[in-house]
């Protein structure tokens, strides 16, 4: 039988599928934070911080060998998708924080004149805010204050410690992920100068609620004991409001919820009055150096 003659074979597919649009889609900017050469427990405490201010776009088990060199960390940070090294190191003089853009910088450093650790805030606190999970599985949201945009260098500064953290997306955000804020102030030259870095968790209080509405809220399926009380509006009007200023909040302060939102009672259209607690740490710090490589000299 004879053979039957096949066509030449025309090539229709020549490469993979790939999904183009997700390959190009932008990731949150990613750092690594960690210590250089011989440094105190309480520097590395600040370095531990400084790791929770980062989350969760940052790797919180790193730690830096001795052997390590910058190189090791740069030749990781392209395949991890890492755009950025805060390091920090110590003299006998001073210490010193380092931030760096990698691959190619720039590089800014920093002098830290004064730093409190967040646990040394929370024991100076009556009551101390004790941050849960829940807090560290979003990025903080970015305030920066007094940096004047006219000075080379000011600039620079406020454009290096912008791109640390993602920017907002309004039309797709989810304000219940909206958990920190992280606040970058330019100090004056009456304040001492230089640049301080403090953290605060967000609190939504539903407002215009007496005390005893609050403990309701609070007990959920529990009832309190109304033994001593006639009847119950006695016990929703004892005690008065929660704070001075728990039954009267400045119209800044309140918003009407689009979304629900962590705490009881902040549910979607409920009005709100907004609260800032600090939960640390504290850094002020003084740019000394800028570079324009990786460390160059360094």
């Amino acid at each position: 039988m004879a053979r039957r003659k096949q066509g030449r074979r025309i090539k229709r597919k020549t490469q993979k599928e790939t999904d183009t649009a997700a390959e190009a889609e932008p990731t949150d900017p990613r750092a690594f934070v960690f210590t250089k050469g011989k440094a105190p427990a309480a520097l590395k405490a600040l370095c531990n911080d400084l790791k929770s201010v980062m989350s969760p776009n940052t790797a919180r088990a790193l730690r830096a060998q001795k052997r390590n060199r910058l190189r090791d960390f740069v030749a990781v940070a392209g395949q991890l998708k890492v755009s950025f090294f805060l390091i920090f190191s110590n003299t006998a003089k001073a210490s010193y924080l380092r931030l760096v853009r990698s691959p190619r910088g720039p590089t800014l450093t920093f002098r830290i004149n004064a730093y409190t650790l967040a646990s040394d805030l929370a024991a100076t606190q009556r009551r101390p805010y004790s941050p849960g999970h829940g807090i560290w599985q979003s990025a903080p949201l970015l305030v920066l204050s007094d940096f004047d945009t006219e000075t080379a260098h000011e600039k620079l500064t406020a454009t290096m410690m912008q791109n640390l953290f993602p920017t907002i997306k309004v039309r797709t955000l989810n304000i219940a992920a909206c958990r920190r804020v992280v606040l970058f102030h330019h100090r004056s030259e009456s304040e001492g100068g230089g640049v301080e870095l403090r953290q605060y968790v967000i609190k939504a209080n539903t407002t215009n609620v007496s005390r005893g509405v609050k403990k309701l809220m609070r007990a959920g399926n529990k009832l309190p004991s109304l033994g001593k009380y006639t009847d119950i509006a006695e016990y929703m009007l004892k005690g008065g409001y929660s704070s001075e200023s728990g039954g009267e909040t400045d119209d800044e302060e309140k918003v009407q919820l689009p979304q629900d939102y962590v705490g009881r009672g902040a549910t979607r259209g409920q009005q709100v009055g907004i609260k800032l607690r600090e939960i640390g740490p504290r850094i002020r710090m003084e740019l000394v150096k800028v570079q324009e490589g990786l460390c160059d000299g360094a």
